[in-house]
């Protein structure tokens, strides 16, 4: 089938959910076989549920596939995204480059100044989470 049928989108969508559903269950196998206590035990049980949270979105989006009422997210998913929707990862992306660059100074100072370096640095990084998360919703709706 060409790669512009209606299908396309849909089998975008199921090989994105086969391609995390796999890489749940290796991820969660190894957890299982990693040695108890280890950091890799821990850090391949949080992938493993990330993925899982991630499947069962995917899944959602993939299942229902309700067209009309879909996000920008999930047209982006499924690849029917237009040029609006472009336009609001463009702008929410900007805001978010805006944010970064003032929080790292602002973290670069303070960490100079004796903070500790983690926390300034998880602190740029949740505000640059905020800021596209915040960012995509508020040019989802202005525009």
């Amino acid at each position: 089938m060409p790669e512009h049928s209606r299908w396309a989108p849909r089998r975008r969508g199921l090989a994105y959910l086969i391609l995390c559903a796999v890489l749940a269950a290796a991820s969660g196998a190894g957890c299982l076989l990693a040695p108890a206590g280890s950091h890799f035990r821990s850090y391949l049980g949080g992938f493993a549920v990330g993925l899982g949270a991630t499947t069962a979105v995917f899944l959602v989006l993939v299942v229902l596939d309700r067209r009309g009422h879909d996000s920008v997210f999930s047209r982006e998913i499924l690849g029917r995204d237009d040029e609006r929707d472009k336009m609001v990862w463009l702008r929410a992306w900007s805001l978010t480059g805006v944010i970064g660059l003032i929080s790292a100074i602002l973290g670069t100072a303070a960490a100079l100044l004796g903070a500790d370096g983690v926390a300034v640095l998880v602190g740029v990084e949740v505000l640059m989470a905020m800021a596209l998360i915040g960012g995509k919703i508020y040019y989802d709706r202005a525009l």
